[in-house]
């Protein structure tokens, strides 16, 4: 990591040998980074840190590894808006490498909860600005598709639906928290990007893309 004046680097992580690290940004107010620190199997582990790289914590157990898309970035894990607690995305190793579920942790690391039912399936966690509820990536049936669900578990529902095998990935927040710009990819492997209503309504093209994008939805300019 590197301040905004160019100044001196500061290792933040150690990654282990065959692996990597990989970092999911600043809790709100500054004081911590999130990052995921992935083994030579690939198997991952979600820690904070303070920005001088003191104070780790480790947020994900054994037995569980954050889920990484490869072609995004910071889509695994997401901070609550006041910085108490973290969403992740993770597969439970015991039941298999594909099978995977929405976690919310305290950032002190306790707290633990499995908010989503594995069967659901969970590729990407977003917290809405709001923080009233979590968008996610939901791989049911092979068909990836937009789902918000509430911190606690409750309210989970499908935002998007499959139609001739095309699927939703890494749905983003609009700043009210009232609607998801999300990746859309089609039977013939076309990406594009839409705007949803949580609700489901309103679905939009925005424009084709060459491929997935991650994706982030800004602040109207000011008049």
């Amino acid at each position: 990591m590197r301040s905004s004046d160019a100044g001196v680097l500061v290792r933040v992580s150690t990654t282990l040998p065959g692996g990597f690290d990989d970092g999911y940004g600043y809790s709100h107010d500054g004081s911590r980074i999130l990052y995921a620190q992935f083994d030579s199997n690939d198997i991952a582990t979600l820690f904070s840190v303070k920005p001088d790289g003191s104070d780790p914590i480790q947020l994900s157990p054994p037995g569980i590894s954050i889920i990484d898309l490869g072609f995004f970035d910071r889509v695994g894990a997401d901070w609550s808006p006041d910085g108490s607690r973290v969403a992740f995305a993770a597969q439970k190793l015991s039941l298999g490498r594909f099978i995977s579920a929405v976690f919310v942790v305290n950032a002190d690391g306790t707290g633990l909860r499995q908010i989503t039912p594995s069967g659901v399936g969970a590729l990407s966690v977003q917290w809405s600005p709001n923080g009233v509820m979590i968008a996610f990536s939901g791989g049911c049936c092979g068909l990836p598709q937009a789902w918000v669900v509430h911190p606690d578990g409750s309210g989970l529902r499908r935002v998007t639906t499959a139609v001739n095998r095309d699927f939703f990935v890494t749905p983003v927040w609009s700043p009210d928290s009232t609607k998801l710009v999300i990746n859309k990819i089609d039977r013939n492997n076309q990406a594009s990007v839409w705007t949803v209503n949580l609700n489901g309504s309103g679905l939009l093209k925005l424009a084709d893309t060459p491929q997935p994008s991650q994706l982030d939805w800004g602040s109207a300019p000011a008049n």
